[in-house]
């Protein structure tokens, strides 16, 4: 597999995102699920976005509830163990889907539509900005963690959900005591999407 290109041009076909009555399925929580691959696209479709290039899979889960796989693209200027993380993590992803042919980066991920695959799910906290308000606030992302082939042992632990480390918490307990027009502080889930332009990862 020559993961070193990650050619994204060539990263054109795959289904949509999955929808059922023209709606989005809710978002995943932390777990592991059986998941079906129902599409694929690459950030160099997206409009207007020129942060770190990656690859993501949408997925529906048998509960029918959504997730996604997000694979960052390896860069010329990555340091050798970081190459080989991100080569591990798409190809274990790619493997555990079924995917037997690794001719091209493209073709490999496009044998992946349609799949079933085992993934395991995390929450991670972060401080987000709030779009009415604009104040900073505790948001929750939920991202893939890893993968499992069907029939094999999958393992999720709530110990691997990240929390606020204590000084994002010391800045919004700041932010807290200081003389601004009380807002609803609500903890939101957010998907991995392009739109979600404040997640720090």
């Amino acid at each position: 597999m020559i993961m070193e290109a990650f050619n994204l041009a060539e990263f054109k076909g795959g289904n949509s995102n999955f929808k059922k009555d023209g709606k989005y399925p809710d978002r995943v929580t932390p777990g592991g699920y059986v998941c079906t691959v129902t599409g694929l696209k690459n950030s160099a479709d997206i409009q207007g976005y020129n942060s770190s290039p990656f690859i993501e899979f949408y997925l529906l889960t048998e509960c029918g509830k959504q997730g996604s796989a997000r694979f960052w693209v390896i860069k010329q200027t990555d340091k050798p163990s970081t190459k080989d993380w991100k080569a591990k993590q798409l190809k274990d992803f790619l493997m555990n889907c079924g995917v037997k042919q690794f001719t091209t980066d493209a073709e490999s991920c496009k044998q992946a539509l349609n799949k079933r695959v085992q993934c395991a799910f995390v929450s991670e906290e972060y401080v987000g900005k709030n779009k009415e308000t604009m104040q900073p606030e505790k948001k929750t992302a939920i991202k893939y963690l890893w993968s499992s082939g069907i029939g094999k042992k999958l393992t999720y632990d709530a110990k691997y959900n990240k929390t606020l480390s204590d000084e994002d918490k010391q800045l919004l307990a700041t932010i807290g005591t200081m003389d601004i027009e009380p807002q609803p502080q609500t903890q939101q889930v957010v998907s991995q999407s392009h739109a979600d332009e404040d997640l720090p990862f």
